[in-house]
């Protein structure tokens, strides 16, 4: 499967993060969190994963348009939100 070869893993460790995801979605983000304490999954191959799909997207399934922020290069295009949020995070912290 290629994502799972763009991300370097096997399916069995693919499919743990996968439930992983889920039960903080479905247990805690959803409902505020049912307990006292969470484990919230590591983003990295979420991120990576949501960039092949975008890029896969742009280049199958691109007719011309733009997709918002998405050019072709979901890492630019996440670079670009990233910076933008800790730069508003520095004005919000400094207000505080």
């Amino acid at each position: 499967m290629p994502l799972l070869s763009q991300l370097s893993v096997d399916k069995r460790t693919w499919n743990t993060h996968r439930k992983r995801c889920i039960a903080y979605r479905n247990g805690f983000l959803a409902h505020l969190g049912s307990g006292r304490v969470s484990w919230i999954p590591f983003t990295d191959l979420c991120r990576r994963s949501a960039a092949f799909y975008a890029s896969y997207l742009f280049a199958h399934e691109n007719d011309g348009r733009t997709y918002g922020t998405l050019q072709g290069d979901p890492e630019a295009s996440y670079q670009h939100w990233l910076d933008e949020g800790l730069e508003y995070y520095d004005q919000v912290t400094k207000r505080a």
